[in-house]
């Protein structure tokens, strides 16, 4: 299972899919959790970063690594916490 917080693992994914299916002309990003909820004070920073990991960096990770590739004409980015 891919994780979308591990660049290597995003990278190494978008690669195996252009030598299996030809170049890449759309990638959807589309990872979201609810994660951390409550008062700041009391929610712990691993919480918090992983909630950021998944929300925002992977966003930025697969959006690095989509752009790299020779046929791309289409990034989206789609938050869908759980709800």
């Amino acid at each position: 299972m891919l994780s979308c917080r591990k660049e290597a693992e995003l990278e190494a994914a978008i690669k195996v899919a252009e030598e299996r299916f030809g170049p890449l002309y759309l990638m959807v990003n589309n990872a979201g959790i609810m994660g951390a909820m409550g008062y700041m004070d009391e929610m712990g920073l691993p919480e918090f970063e992983a909630t950021l990991a998944v929300n925002l960096t992977s966003v930025f990770l697969g959006s690095k690594h989509a752009i790299r590739c020779d046929g791309l004409a289409t990034v989206l980015d789609r938050q869908h916490p759980e709800r």
